[in-house]
């Protein structure tokens, strides 16, 4: 159930990145103790090393999860950057 989880993420994200103008990507990945994360990176000169990444993984709350989705959304749509 956590990898259709992670995939759902995953798909939602890439989603939202094909509407939009900002330069970012999603990245599924599989750890060798087979959990599981999303890497969302964000690329902008604004971050000191010009990008800045949120890794969601199969390990957190579902609270947690949303939020982090919830944050990149607005990433993508441009509203705010990643100060996590």
């Amino acid at each position: 159930m956590k990898t259709e989880k992670m995939l759902e993420v995953a798909n939602e994200l890439n989603r939202c990145i094909a509407y939009s103008d900002t330069t970012c990507f999603a990245q599924f990945y599989r750890y060798k103790d087979d959990s599981i994360a999303v890497w969302f990176t964000h690329i902008d000169s604004r971050y000191s090393h010009n990008n800045k990444t949120i890794f969601i993984g199969d390990w957190l709350d579902d609270e947690r999860t949303t939020n982090l989705v919830d944050k990149v959304k607005r990433v993508i749509a441009g509203e705010e950057l990643i100060n996590e």
